[in-house]
């Protein structure tokens, strides 16, 4: 070899030393390279406190072993750290078309905290544009073939007086097609686990997980024409609700069965901030929705409904617009008005016209106050057989509206219509009842005016009643409308059994009362009743225009008080008694009963009778008083007897005690004495009894003697025996001027009567001269 061959030979042996020697070099420093031109880069970047380690690259791989970096701007701080992050890559791909094959990071946490905003308007730097945030326009773009995040931390921090966020879970991204199961929290509160999808041809899905089952399920396609817009079908399977409720702090929810089910468009604004709260807050979505829900155990008073929805849905994070349409309804099982006893099996509510609700929502993500609006409400309610202890209602609808709903003051205005309602009592006949109340509930107080009406009977009462919500006090009055009472034994008959023997001819009732009801169910009640212009008989017993007036009272406690006073204008019973009135007390008290009368009196026989004032239990009447008589007409005494020719004038005056006891009245010693200067007895006897009488001297004389007898003393001593047996013992002392020259005649008269046979007697004498006067009137 030539020595210049040698000289060449040894400079490429160096050369080759040198190129082997620099790229082993360059190897072993490649990281150092890489780590300071990364570094480099994320400086420029305006990123700090950058930590960065790598291992050597390999040639179609690269191992970033730790990172973690800040960025700090004007709105925002932004810290990151991630480990054991491996990029594969073709070099040819990657040189060519800036894409990797391949990148995983097993953990990774990112914190965004965000700083208080400087001014109150917010600038165009801050909003996000969405038009560009179709998943068709950004996945196909993503420089990665597959993109695997093992556990993401996303936390949000938000200055005082926002909601913090934190998002926990994986990510994956491959063949255009980007998933990922997401745990998220509120304010340290967590909110649930959910699943998304996100297709290159822009299908969503997205589910909202409980304990690994979906209860939300969103399915739907995403578009843009002038806002981002989401064509969706969601669905909600209740029966994980009470789960979900727990988290919340919503305790004591039914177990519910069922579904929701929405379908229609939700939109976005093309620019909105980049938080959750503010992209929650831009969503407007308008949804048809259907509903088939079931309850179990809901109260003790409730044990089973069924919700059957049928309407539209309008929602934003700031409103709630739902609307019912009238084919929805509600179907209740076994309800309990009374603890552990169903009164009622079945109830069903249907609406009768859409019902429209409005809520603002402020209050879930802006912490403001709720303010929904109700628009009028109005459903029929449809009841089983309802029992209770004392009666049952048969099946019945009741027509239910209400309006002016204000759920913020708890305020509203509502009626209630039975048109038919017939009550059954055992071994009691009722008439069907019409019921109707139109109230008004505050947060003061509950009003309501109720009107209750009779088919059958002329019955109705307005009533009006008036809660304090505060101290639980209750007002109540109510008015009866005024009753004619003819023929209403008729009627009532129809009811009630009423005595055969008793007649109304007319006649009105008047009643009203009023009650206060106190917290613990005490109460008192004040029931005012008045008759005005009666007429009615009982058997042979004509009752002429009696007037009544009343004012009972009625306590919880059980006593029982009722004063008032009676006015008879006449009695008809063979004797005629006018101008009877009585005042009187009633009072239950103890399990006791007490009657006390005061004034009575009465006029008979054109003069007036009145009875000491006495007291006695009507349940076992026994009683005594003294009956004082004044200027009672002895013409009118003498005709009770039916005496053809006796006549006489005068007035007597008098006094009796009468006693009642064992259902037995009884007089003793009663003295009727004539008044002053006299009267005068004539007697002319019919053929009959002058003939009888001149067979017998002392008859004949007596006669004559009372032909035209003038007397300056008259007694009648009177006793009244138990078995009607009247006693009279009378002494005349006067003269007849035209018979025995008008010596003076002293001579007594005892005389013996039955006093109800009398009484019949002059009943049936009335009766037959009123048929007499019919049949030839």
């Amino acid at each position: 070899m030539s020595k210049l061959g040698k000289r060449v030979w040894i400079i490429l042996l160096l050369f080759l030393t040198l190129l082997l020697v620099s790229t082993l070099a360059l190897y072993f420093a490649s990281p150092a390279l890489a780590e300071k031109a990364l570094n480099h880069w994320l400086q420029k970047q305006n990123y700090s406190s950058i930590e960065l380690q790598m291992k050597p690259p390999g040639w179609n791989k690269l191992e970033i072993e730790q990172i973690s970096l800040t960025k700090d701007s004007e709105d925002k701080v932004i810290h990151l750290s991630s480990g054991n992050i491996q990029v594969s890559y073709n070099p040819l791909e990657l040189y060519l078309n800036h894409r990797l094959e391949s990148l995983l990071l097993p953990q990774s946490k990112i914190r965004i905290e965000f700083k208080e905003a400087k001014t109150v308007q917010e600038s165009e730097s801050e909003l996000i544009d969405l038009s560009g945030m179709l998943p068709s326009q950004w996945l196909s773009k993503v420089p990665v073939g597959a993109l695997r995040v093992g556990e993401l931390d996303l936390i949000l921090d938000y200055p005082e007086g926002q909601n913090d966020w934190e998002f926990k879970g994986a990510l994956l991204l491959e063949n255009s097609t980007l998933y990922s199961r997401i745990n998220f929290s509120r304010n340290n509160s967590e909110l649930g686990w959910g699943d998304l999808q996100l297709n290159a041809d822009d299908q969503l899905k997205l589910r909202l997980l409980e304990q690994d089952t979906p209860f939300v399920v969103l399915q739907g396609q995403i578009q843009f024409a002038k806002q981002l817009m989401l064509n969706s079908k969601q669905s909600i399977t209740l029966n994980k609700l009470s789960g979900i409720g727990d988290k919340f702090g919503i305790t004591g929810l039914p177990e519910l069965s069922g579904s929701l089910e929405f379908e229609g468009i939700s939109s976005f604004p093309v620019k909105t901030r980049l938080t959750p709260d503010a992209l929650l807050k831009s969503i407007q979505t308008q949804q048809q929705l259907t509903g088939h829900i079931k309850a179990a155990s809901i109260t003790e008073q409730l044990e089973s409904a069924q919700i059957n929805l049928e309407g539209k849905l309008g929602f934003s994070v700031e409103k709630l617009e739902i609307e019912l349409s009238k084919s929805s309804s509600a179907e209740l099982q076994g309800l309990n008005l009374i603890p552990n006893k169903p009164q009622i099996e079945r109830a069903s509510l249907n609406l009768t016209q859409p019902l429209q609700l409005d809520i603002n929502l402020a209050s879930v993500f802006m912490d403001e106050e709720i303010s929904p609006q109700i628009s009028p409400i109005a459903f029929e309610l449809e009841t089983s057989t309802i029992t209770l202890p004392s009666l049952s209602i048969p099946e019945s609808k009741t027509a239910i509206s209400l309006k002016d709903i204000n759920l913020k003051e708890h305020s509203l205005n509502g009626e209630v219509s039975i048109a038919r309602l017939t009550p059954k009592v055992p071994n009691q006949k009722v008439p069907p009842i019409s019921v109707n109340s139109q109230f008004k509930l505050t947060k003061k107080q509950f009003a309501q005016k109720l009107r209750l009406k009779t088919a059958n009977l002329p019955f109705q009462i307005d009533a009006s009643t008036t809660t304090n919500l505060t101290n639980q006090k209750t007002r109540a009055n109510w008015k009866l409308k005024p009753i004619a009472l003819k023929n209403i034994d008729r009627t009532l008959a129809n009811f009630v059994k009423i005595p055969a023997n008793l007649a109304v001819q007319g006649g009105t009732l008047f009643h009203n009362g009023s009650a206060h009801i106190n917290a613990q169910g005490a109460y008192t009640a004040t029931l005012n009743n008045s008759l005005r212009k009666v007429n009615f008989s009982w058997d042979e017993i004509f009752f002429e225009g009696l007037e009544q007036d009343s004012r009972s009272r009625i306590r919880s406690n059980g006593i029982i008080s009722d004063t008032g006073n009676i006015k008879l204008n006449k009695v008809i019973s063979g004797v005629e008694i006018t101008k009877v009135q009585t005042q009187y007390a009633y009072e239950h008290k103890k399990g006791r009963d007490q009657i006390k009368l005061e004034a009575t009196q009465a006029e008979l026989l054109q003069g007036l009778i009145t009875f000491a004032d006495f007291g006695f239990n009507p349940l076992k009447p026994d009683f005594s008083t003294q009956v004082s008589i004044k200027q009672l007409d002895l013409g009118e005494v003498l005709a009770l007897e039916r005496q053809q020719g006796l006549s006489g004038e005068g007035k007597l005056n008098g006094a009796f005690p009468l006693r009642f006891s064992d259902n037995q009245l009884t007089i003793s010693d009663g003295i009727l004495t004539g008044e002053q200067p006299g009267g005068r007895i004539t007697f002319t006897p019919s053929t009959a009894v002058q003939a009888y009488a001149a067979a017998n001297i002392g008859l004949k004389m007596a006669i004559e003697a009372l032909g035209n007898f003038h007397y300056d003393t008259l007694e009648i001593g009177l006793n009244y025996l138990s078995d009607g047996t009247a006693l009279l013992k009378t002494r005349l002392k006067g003269k007849n001027p035209e018979w025995n020259k008008g010596h003076p005649v002293d001579f007594t008269i005892n005389v013996e009567e039955n006093i109800p046979k009398l009484i019949k007697t002059l009943q049936f004498a009335d009766k037959l001269t009123k048929t007499i006067e019919k049949r030839y009137r």
